[in-house]
């Protein structure tokens, strides 16, 4: 007769043992597809909550550093910044209608333009132009440190390091100025420099100052073909000593995208120096970006005038965005 084999204790032992981390292993593999499943549809039904982004970003802890994600870009933006931090993260953009707007008045269908963004904050406007093949390439001025290291990064993340100059520095009417640089606590593109404490509606005068050195926008430009550009300037009021360091370079008559704001330029004491720049350089006309239907304008001191008298509301931050060509 044949024996029987009867397997041993420790045998047996060693095959439950088996069989037991096999079915943790699938526990373990089930849940973790139970979890990314939930973490997909929450993170989904995030993205298309407009009202539930907000709520999260207000909760978050000061200095957070967040991923906001759009259908094109990808940014990281800090929770302090209350404006252009919360719109991003929420909207997934910040002004990029205006980009489109503007590319249509200039009617232009090609992407070989070379934009020119300064006052660049954390890439909201060049990234997007850029990304999209809406112009071939962008030079990114921004003199804050904290918004210069989030503009790096954002700039790494969408892939566009070849494609995206970048420059930490302040723009003024001369080169190697020491200037007065003001910070807003709770809306990252809102630093100004700082001319002038006579006027105090959003209590600036509490704000931290620090210092920057500036350069010129006519010794950036010198590096560069200018000869298909936009200018893009938003820097909150000071915008005329920018244009009058760089008065050899608008005179090759540089389309440009700037702030309008007769507050922030009464504070800066630029406005004169902004109406001469643009009127000594040749522009033609300007378009009222905030219209429904802007229309051209004759660039004139009596149109500059028209437009400061408009926006000329001190009690508050009335402002509009100009496209001069």
């Amino acid at each position: 007769m044949g024996s029987t084999y009867t397997p041993s204790r420790s045998n047996v032992l060693v095959t439950m043992i088996s069989l037991i981390r096999r079915i943790i292993s699938d526990i373990k593999a089930t849940v973790r597809r139970f979890l990314v499943n939930i973490f997909l549809i929450a993170a989904t039904f995030i993205k298309s909550n407009k009202s539930l982004r907000r709520f999260l970003f207000d909760s978050l802890p000061k200095n957070s550093l967040v991923v906001a994600d759009s259908n094109s870009e990808r940014f990281i933006v800090n929770s302090s910044d209350k404006v252009i931090g919360k719109k991003v993260f929420v909207d997934g953009s910040f002004d990029f209608e205006k980009t489109v707007l503007v590319m249509e008045l200039l009617n232009n269908n090609k992407n070989d333009i070379t934009l020119v963004d300064i006052g660049a904050n954390i890439g909201t406007i060049c990234i997007p132009l850029v990304k999209r093949n809406i112009v071939k390439r962008a030079i990114a001025i921004e003199p804050d440190r904290t918004n210069f290291d989030l503009l790096t990064a954002n700039i790494f993340i969408n892939g566009l390091g070849e494609l995206i100059d970048t420059k930490n520095m302040a723009l003024g009417e001369k080169e190697e100025e020491v200037l007065a640089f003001e910070l807003s606590k709770t809306n990252y593109g809102d630093h100004r420099i700082k001319v002038s404490s006579s006027f105090d509606i959003e209590n600036e005068n509490s704000r931290v100052v620090t210092e920057v050195k500036s350069t010129t926008l006519d010794k950036i430009l010198s590096q560069y073909d200018t000869s298909n550009m936009l200018i893009w300037m938003d820097t909150q009021g000071y915008e005329g000593l920018i244009l009058a360091g760089g008065s050899a370079s608008i005179k090759k008559k540089i389309p440009m995208v700037v702030e309008f704001c007769p507050y922030l330029m009464t504070r800066a004491n630029s406005y004169d120096k902004f109406k001469a720049a643009i009127i000594s350089a040749g522009y033609y006309s300007c378009y009222d970006l905030n219209e429904s239907r802007p229309t051209p304008m004759v660039v004139a001191e009596e149109t500059f005038d028209r437009l400061f008298e408009k926006h000329n509301n001190f009690g508050s931050y009335d402002f509009t965005d100009l496209l001069i060509i």
